[in-house]
């Protein structure tokens, strides 16, 4: 059986992607906005969607997803070339499409948005004092020779052991390191199940359309089961 293909390792889907992409913010300058559609900022307003939409696919592994936001992508290619070289009913879709975003941002704004939640940070310990006030100690106060700090390493965090017992601060600047290390890696190894299991339900999918057709049964039919 062959390897599950993975089209954004692919150097000829890349290059017709980029292509693509550049086309159409090339053809997006091209097109004039009416005053009451003029964004904000510098950026085009077609330039932004064309953008938005190639950000939430760049990482889409469904040749479904795929071949269908391709399609989508030449005939808005075909849209704004035409609506730059003066074609009318082109110019009218796309200011009603302008409409229509421009719509949706003004209702989302007016929606009260949750309160942020404020990250609360450990506070320090009590009654433990800080060791820049308290080390180096005075030569008058030592009771043997003066010793090195010791360069020592936990897990992945290295740091100097000035002296024992451990510093209350020390220990849990190093476990607050640990734990975030050890759940960054959890979270990682779902991402990599997760997106083991997306390939292998794609994979399965494909198998089952090629059987349907190959046996002259519908593919709409069993999509809507």
């Amino acid at each position: 059986m062959p390897a599950q293909f993975i089209p954004r390792k692919s150097g000829r889907h890349l290059i017709a992607c980029i292509a693509l992409y550049r086309t159409l913010l090339e053809q997006c300058l091209r097109v004039p906005i009416p005053t009451e559609l003029q964004p904000k900022g510098l950026t085009h307003p077609l330039k932004h969607l064309v953008r938005k939409q190639f950000r939430r696919n760049v990482r889409e592994h469904s040749p479904k997803i795929i071949v269908a936001a391709l399609k989508t992508g030449y005939e808005a290619e075909e849209l704004i070339r035409a609506a730059g070289d003066g074609d009318a009913d082109s110019r009218h879709k796309i200011y009603d499409l302008l409409h229509y975003r421009k719509s949706v941002a003004t209702r989302s704004a007016l929606v009260p948005q949750p309160p942020k939640q404020k990250i609360r940070y450990p506070e320090a310990i009590p009654g433990v004092p800080k060791l820049l006030e308290t080390r180096p100690l005075p030569f008058e106060k030592l009771s043997g020779p003066r010793h090195v700090p010791k360069f020592a390493k936990a897990m992945v965090s290295n740091f100097l052991r000035i002296q024992k017992p451990q510093s209350p601060y020390l220990s849990r600047v190093l476990r607050d390191k640990i734990d975030t290390r050890q759940k960054r890696v959890n979270s990682r190894e779902r991402i990599e199940y997760l997106e083991e299991l997306a390939l292998a339900e794609n994979t399965w999918e494909d198998l089952i359309e090629d059987q349907l057709e190959n046996e002259g049964l519908s593919v709409d039919k069993w999509n809507k089961k």
